[in-house]
């Protein structure tokens, strides 16, 4: 299910017509399953992803710094 919808979120953010690099922030717990997504992902579109993986906060605070995020996975909603 996790992998369904993190594809779905990739799907939804990349278009045939914007085919540009694709920016994952996420947390260090989905690491395996967010991976297999990208490469999967990436196989199925040629869209290049630029992954990085860590601690929800730090993650988010570099996206409040200005680091373009397409998605964002946390792992915990009340700390995101």
């Amino acid at each position: 299910m996790f992998r369904s919808l993190i594809a779905a979120v990739f799907a939804v953010t990349v278009t045939p017509a914007k085919a540009q690099n694709v920016s994952l922030l996420a947390a260090g717990s989905p690491k395996a399953a967010l991976t297999d997504v990208v490469t999967a992902f990436t196989e199925a579109t040629g869209t290049p992803i630029t992954s990085a993986f860590g601690p929800s906060g730090p993650m988010r605070e570099r996206i409040e710094a200005g680091e373009t995020a397409h998605v964002f996975a946390t792992a915990n909603m009340r700390h995101p």
